[in-house]
């Protein structure tokens, strides 16, 4: 089973780079930059949700959803589509009580809901979920580390005495998620750089080159002096 896995996994990996990172005829930096903002968004929402009431009550399943052990992983998020799923039958039950003046206009709003959330649910498993796994597995290194030490640092703020050990414990899931965010913001914000700082030595290259190919010519010619 835990062989079938990681083959399902490393697959949908190979397909994600094949399809954004080889196929398209596009500079590397703008591949690159999509499927990171499709990570930092996802994050940092998530990181977010995970400090509501919303996630207190499905604390298992966000521990799953950002576990560096791939069938946690693989079990969370596919509870979390179940879910997805389940919240789509229930609005789209055609028989509710009581009924709406503006029920035909609901039912359009529903349609157009049930659509997102399965364009959603499509990213999630293809896109999200394989490239997300890679950054909680890194993440989860320090998280760990932190959370398993020995030793503890805490700082006094005013009349509250905080531990950063217990910090990090009680706030796991938001503390990688939010990391993933800034990591990804910052990953995507220097190959934009980097980017735009070749792209204009390559014009200041080739804008040299075409004066001095001028200036040759120029030379050459049976009209110079």
């Amino acid at each position: 089973m835990d062989f079938l896995i990681i083959a399902a996994y490393l697959a949908l990996l190979c397909l994600i780079i094949w399809l954004f990172l080889i196929r398209p005829r596009k500079p590397f930096a703008d591949k690159i930059s999509l499927l990171l903002v499709f990570v930092g968004v996802y994050t940092f929402a998530f990181g977010i949700l995970a400090q509501t009431q919303i996630l207190e009550q499905l604390a298992t399943l966000a521990a799953d959803m950002t576990s560096p052990n791939l069938w946690r992983f693989v079990r969370g998020n596919l509870s979390f589509l179940s879910m997805l799923s389940g919240a789509v039958y229930v609005a789209a039950e055609p028989i509710k009580t009581p009924y709406s003046a503006a029920y035909f206009l609901e039912i359009i709003i529903l349609i157009f809901f049930v659509l997102l959330s399965l364009i959603y649910a499509l990213v999630h498993i293809f896109i999200i979920a394989p490239l997300s796994y890679i950054f909680y597995l890194i993440v989860s290194v320090p998280v760990n580390a932190i959370t398993t030490s020995t030793s503890d640092i805490s700082f006094s703020i005013g009349a509250k005495n905080i531990s950063i050990k217990n910090i990090v414990s009680a706030n796991a899931v938001s503390t990688k998620n939010l990391l993933i965010a800034f990591q990804t913001i910052g990953l995507t914000l220097s190959i934009k750089v980097i980017a735009l700082f070749r792209e204009n030595k390559k014009k200041n290259t080739g804008s040299a080159a075409n004066k001095a190919l001028a200036a040759e010519q120029e030379l050459k010619s049976p009209f110079y002096g």
